[in-house]
């Protein structure tokens, strides 16, 4: 079976390797379809509970290790318990694509990025205009590097992830009001239906998303990341092909969790760690790439156990439940197809599920 190649691009400090780390915890992320990811490896240097030491500030100096090479983990996409096929995610480093960057790592990464099926940018959160234009900076040098494998490959998606959510200034707030909000009207759920738990609980799933996503508005709903957001469509726009794009953003370790300091909060199956957006990212990623394979009539070289159409239509499912359920941001009070935020948009799937 061919390998399914991912490559993440992003500048020192954008959380790449953070994000990947996340990734441990995509098996409890499963929509109905029972889409997942299940990890064969975390490259040596920079394991999940090394970052998450980090991240959860038990080794006051603790730094994550700077990837000198193209580091590679290795991780199963599963449909319930069947493993569909494998993929790889190759992580580079941030040195590779900066001012007076190893100049060997770059040429490398350049005569191998238009064999890879998804490209994934990493940007941290600007939260002032200073922060702004060095995000764009960092982005157009991003671009530059994708623009080198679109051109040989157009068939290759490319994700905007906007990272590093949870750092913004009363973000902090997001998850206590949302939780307060959400059950509040759990438990009216449960006196609307007192002897149907299973149809309160899943009412509440399609209500929690527009909830948390509410407070998470002001963060996306501003002059600086609409400022940041356009430069990325004016490339997918003003492009011959047809590219495929999304913008999500992401925090490693969701909201309301950063000032926990035990580490096993952020490692334990029934912790509070709630990755936010990053899942979606990846899987969209996915289900973009094997989408557009279907739509130019490309054959995809994965030897799977099930129709490919069947397969996309899965992704497609569980990434909507993503979005409902609060783990991917979509506005919640313009649904429109002109919203780039809208959970539903045919332009370029640059802000929506449905193609």
């Amino acid at each position: 079976m061919d390998k399914f190649k991912v490559m993440f691009l992003g500048y020192s400090g954008s959380g790449k390797t953070y994000l990947q780390g996340s990734f441990f915890k995509l098996a409890s992320a499963t929509g109905s379809k029972g889409i997942s990811l299940q990890s064969l490896k975390f490259n040596e240097e920079t394991s999940i509970q090394k970052a998450f030491e980090a991240i959860a500030g038990q080794k006051q100096n603790f730094q994550i290790p700077t990837t000198m090479k193209l580091q590679t983990s290795e991780m199963v996409l599963k449909k319930g318990v069947d493993e569909l096929f494998q993929i790889d995610i190759t992580d580079i480093e941030g040195q590779a694509i900066e001012a007076g960057r190893n100049i060997e790592v770059s040429e490398l990464i350049l005569s191998q990025i238009d064999t890879y099926d998804c490209l994934i940018l990493v940007i941290e959160y600007p939260t002032n205009e200073f922060a702004l234009q060095k995000a764009q900076q960092e982005l157009a040098q991003l671009l530059n590097f994708a623009g080198k494998a679109l051109a040989k490959n157009p068939k290759i998606p490319l994700t905007l992830v906007i990272n590093k959510i949870d750092k913004v200034g009363n973000s902090a707030q997001i998850k206590s009001k949302s939780d307060q909000e959400i059950s509040t009207i759990e438990q009216e759920l449960i006196k609307k239906y007192p002897n149907n738990l299973g149809k309160a609980i899943n009412e509440l799933k399609q209500k929690q998303g527009a909830i948390l996503n509410k407070q998470v508005k002001p963060l996306v709903n501003n002059k600086l990341i609409l400022e940041l957001c356009q430069q990325y469509f004016i490339l997918l726009r003003n492009s011959s092909s047809n590219i495929l794009g999304k913008v999500f953003f992401a925090s490693s370790v969701g909201f309301g969790s950063k000032n926990d300091n035990n580490i096993q909060n952020y490692l334990d199956t029934n912790s509070i760690y709630k990755p936010y957006g990053g899942v979606a990212a990846f899987l969209w990623t996915i289900y973009a790439r094997l989408a557009m394979q279907t739509t130019t009539g490309t054959n995809s070289n994965l030897e799977i156990d099930m129709p490919i159409t069947q397969l996309i239509e899965d992704l497609r499912s569980d990434l909507q439940e993503l979005h409902i359920t609060g783990q991917a941001y979509f506005d919640p009070d313009n649904n429109d197809s002109e919203n780039i935020w809208a959970l539903r948009n045919s332009v370029a799937l640059r802000a929506g599920i449905d193609t």
